[in-house]
């Protein structure tokens, strides 16, 4: 694996039971999302308190985890926190195996690696995770319920609080906090070969949510298939006109055959013409020169203006079939 492979960190709030329930879906994959693929999906993994066997119900699992803290939540306040974690695609890629997706000793070890730290930072907070291995690349979600002690003169209560974990009083604060949290991170993977990304505040790109990332990809990967979709049908439009004029080529070849064919039989009909014209015009020439008073002579005489006539029309049939254009003659295929 050669150049920089970055660990990448983005949190979100999960505000209500609806937001859980819709990350419960999507990582049953039974929402209506098309940027996966449903022969991979059997190979996704998923954690709770420990690795289990499938998708965890992100709204039981945060009901569970307040429970067993001892959690207050007040009403309205967010009730999780959803964790997107990758990695550089290009730090999965197989090494000497085209027919693999991925590099799968290096993305179980990051894996692991991962929940390890979350289990370290958050202990009991850590409701789920979840790898997926059914999408472009190998990324993972995780859902932390985020809690903090509120301590006062008199009690020391536990109390669920975003803002107060992942938030701040301001935007700069709030920043800070990210800022320090990806350090966090990427501190945990650099035994595995990953480093800390630039800044935002460094390159100016916009953050997206794992929702505004999944609807890009979605966008980019719907219009990569209209692209392939209008290539292929300009294709099928091509071949079938390609077929069309492969047909007209052929009856092309067979006409100008037919042509050729009776071009010659027309040549040999005025040629026949021209020799009968020919011999009658000797027959009477002699005739005349043998016996000019026999009746044979006056026959021929009487007949001059239609032997005439035929010896125009023979000069014109000549003249048409001269100037009309023979389609050439089809070469070998």
């Amino acid at each position: 694996m050669t150049g920089q492979n970055f660990a990448i960190l983005r949190v979100q709030k999960l505000k209500t039971r609806r937001d859980l329930k819709a990350a419960t879906r999507h990582g049953r994959r039974q929402d209506s999302g098309q940027h996966y693929d449903p022969d991979r999906t059997a190979f996704n993994r998923h954690w709770a308190a420990m690795p289990v066997v499938g998708p965890v119900d992100w709204a039981e699992g945060v009901d569970c985890a307040i429970r067993r803290l001892g959690a207050r939540c007040r009403n309205g306040a967010a009730l999780a926190a959803e964790f997107f974690v990758g990695a550089s695609s290009g730090y999965f890629d197989p090494v000497g195996d085209e027919d693999k997706h991925f590099d799968m000793e290096r993305v179980t070890a990051w894996a692991e690696a991962t929940m390890e730290a979350f289990y370290e930072r958050y202990g009991e907070a850590v409701v789920a995770g979840r790898l997926d291995l059914d999408e472009g690349s190998p990324h993972m979600a995780i859902c932390v319920v985020p809690v903090y002690p509120k301590v006062t003169k008199y009690t020391r209560t536990v109390v669920v609080s975003y803002r107060k974990v992942f938030g701040g009083e301001n935007k700069q604060e709030a920043r800070d906090r990210m800022i320090a949290l990806q350090d966090w991170y990427a501190d945990k993977m650099a035994p595995l070969g990953l480093t800390r990304g630039i800044s935002k505040t460094v390159t100016g790109r916009p953050h997206l949510s794992h929702q505004q990332y999944t609807f890009k990809h979605r966008q980019e990967d719907e219009a990569r298939a209209l692209a392939l979709r209008q290539v292929q049908e300009r294709e099928a439009e091509l071949a079938k006109r390609l077929a069309q004029l492969e047909l007209e080529l052929e009856l092309a070849a067979k006409l100008s055959v037919i042509a050729r064919e009776n071009a010659r039989k027309i040549t040999g009909i005025l040629l026949d013409a021209e020799k009968s014209r020919e011999y009658v015009k000797r027959m009477a020439e002699a005739l005349a020169a043998y016996d000019p008073t026999a009746e044979i002579v006056k026959i021929m005489d009487s007949k001059a203006p239609i032997l005439a006539r035929w010896d125009q029309r023979l000069d014109q049939l000549a003249r048409e079939f001269a100037a009309v254009e023979l389609p050439d003659r089809p070469g070998p295929k």
